[in-house]
């Protein structure tokens, strides 16, 4: 697969391949407990649904059986997790494909999901337009990561970026944080209009 301009500087494609294996018992242990089941009862109505990111399809279990949801992400290894996730049900779809350059038309979904992409992104202002360039005008984003710039200093990869930044321009629609002072850091959830 050929890689965007926006991961020349980072082969993300073979460090999940390298970490497909612990990714989840990994996030287990960083997660507050609900607080996916929080981002998405925080979303209203789901219908058409994409997830940039969507990894081992850890979010699979919180979309609701009447959507029709897409699942993007770049590592197949990843989606093959996810594969076996969602099982029999038929209303999933997945896509290997870039969060920069999603193999979707314009305005096509009613929602859109990234959760804990950004913070493992070189440019998470690019895949947040690009998801806004496929939801749908009064759409809505749910976005669930760590917090940067918080106490301990952590700032990921977000490099000059952080939530208050990227989603300046944005209308918030709700937002919590939940305290995770055992990692010197906070997660962030966040619900905008696309």
């Amino acid at each position: 697969m050929k890689m965007s301009k926006t991961h020349s500087q980072y082969d993300v494609n073979s460090c999940y391949s390298d970490y497909v294996s612990s990714y989840d018992s990994d996030m287990t242990g960083f997660e507050p407990t609900g607080s996916r089941m929080e981002l998405f009862s925080s979303m209203g109505k789901f219908g058409t649904c994409v997830e940039f990111c969507a990894g081992t399809g850890r979010n699979i279990r919180h979309f609701p059986r009447d959507s029709k949801v897409s699942l993007l992400d770049i590592n197949k290894d990843m989606l093959e997790v996810a594969r076996r996730r969602i099982g029999g049900r038929k209303n999933f779809s997945i896509f290997v494909g870039d969060a920069f350059n999603a193999p979707f038309k314009d305005n096509y979904f009613e929602v859109g999901i990234f959760t804990y992409a950004f913070s493992g992104m070189l440019d998470p202002k690019a895949a947040l337009a690009e998801m806004r360039r496929v939801v749908v005008p009064g759409g809505k984003i749910g976005i669930m990561d760590f917090r940067v710039g918080n106490s301990s200093g952590w700032k990921g990869n977000f490099g000059k970026y952080n939530f208050r930044s990227l989603l300046r321009d944005m209308d918030i629609i709700s937002r919590k944080t939940h305290r995770r002072p055992f990692l010197h850091r906070n997660i962030e959830r966040f619900v905008v209009a696309a």
